[in-house]
């Protein structure tokens, strides 16, 4: 049985503060190494396009792709965190010794499964917020060194907002809904920009239609910036600008924060575009204290067993390998959750239940 309250408070902190410490090890060496990498890659991709950029420059933009390193290296940092922790627990007995004074294993486990939890929640509340502020700062530094793509695309209350700049054109898009499946915008409104950004018309239709030759519009009234009216039945505008572009260039989820992801689903819904991915990648993080969870106690169960020095290395790679298996399940899940292959609540809640469950069982058997 599962104790509400550990037996020993200084025995709790002093194996809650052994355990944080190496997971925070394993997270610095895992992100300092990634960190590496990438400042060396963009160092690269800088260079190639003549670019002068000096390399303290390169590592400060690198900086502000850390926080979603972290968020991508925390679930390893767990993995590793827990067998090292748990291999120098048993090497030194101390595991032993409190099994010895008469404690469960869930008892002496009792701070490993607090600190996993309370990791996934600093991961939702802490590291994901800014994670996603500082990856949109990352990003817009690379559209200024590699250029800045032509279609900015935005969903708001209002509706689906686009700019067009291919082909010559300065517009201004604004439709209440798109229509994947049929490629059409209801209630279009079309502003076109002069050079100096002032307006030179407004044209408003009941449905716009994506083309390869530009945009049918049905039913077209211009309005010019004297207030003059002109209808102009059905009119095509040259654009290179397609569903498929729409769909490809919108906001991503893991660059909103938690707390808008609610709202942010229900605008995607409002404006017509698939919410599945979404909720999927919600219930995902929002699962991850339950995930953080069963990889520990799965490194538990490896790490703790009594048995030979060979047979225990051995584990402890077959522990490293299922680590990555629900690495990997948990982005089948995603990819499956995403496409409707399965429900959304399981693709984003299924793998971490799946970890808990088998951890749980496995230290039971060593119990």
């Amino acid at each position: 049985m599962i104790p509400i309250l550990p037996q020993s408070a200084i025995l709790f902190s002093y194996m809650g503060v052994r355990y944080t410490k190496q997971v925070l090890l394993a997270l610095l060496i895992l992100s300092c190494f990634l960190y590496f990498l990438d400042v060396t890659e963009l160092a690269r991709r800088i260079s190639e396009r003549d670019a002068e950029f000096p390399i303290w420059q390169v590592m400060l933009i690198s900086l502000l792709k850390l926080p979603r390193l972290f968020d991508l290296l925390l679930p390893f940092s767990i993995l590793f965190g827990s067998i090292s922790c748990f291999f120098f627990w048993s090497r030194s007995h101390e595991f032993t010794i409190s099994r010895a004074v008469g404690q469960t294993i869930w008892s002496a486990l009792y701070p490993v499964y607090v600190v996993a939890f309370l990791f996934g929640i600093i991961h939702i509340g802490l590291i994901n917020p800014i994670a996603a502020a500082t990856s949109a700062q990352y990003d817009r530094w690379n559209e200024k060194i590699f250029g800045k793509t032509d279609n900015n695309i935005s969903i708001s209350t209002n509706g689906l907002w686009l700019k067009d700049t291919s082909v010559g054109n300065n517009y201004i898009i604004n439709g209440e809904q798109l229509n994947i499946e049929n490629e059409t915008l209801s209630s279009p409104v079309i502003y076109q920009l002069q050079e100096n950004g002032l307006l030179s018309w407004r044209m408003t239709a009941d449905l716009l239609s994506f083309t390869d030759g530009g945009w049918v519009m049905t039913n077209v009234t211009k309005t010019t910036t004297t207030g003059g009216t002109e209808n102009l039945g059905d009119v095509i505008l040259p654009s290179e600008i397609s569903t498929t572009d729409i769909f490809r260039n919108r906001q991503s989820a893991d660059t909103v924060p938690f707390y808008r992801l609610p709202s942010f689903i229900s605008l995607q819904k409002q404006a017509g575009f698939p919410i599945t991915e979404h909720q999927v990648f919600m219930h995902q993080l929002f699962a991850t204290p339950l995930e953080f969870i069963g990889i520990a106690m799965i490194a538990a169960a490896i790490t703790l067993s009594q048995f030979s020095r060979m047979f225990r290395i051995r584990l402890i790679l077959y522990g490293v390998c299922t680590g990555f298996g629900f690495y990997f399940l948990s982005d089948l899940s995603y990819l499956l959750g995403s496409t409707a292959k399965v429900p959304y609540l399981f693709a984003g809640y299924g793998p971490a239940l799946i970890m808990c469950l088998i951890g749980f069982f496995w230290v039971a058997l060593i119990d």
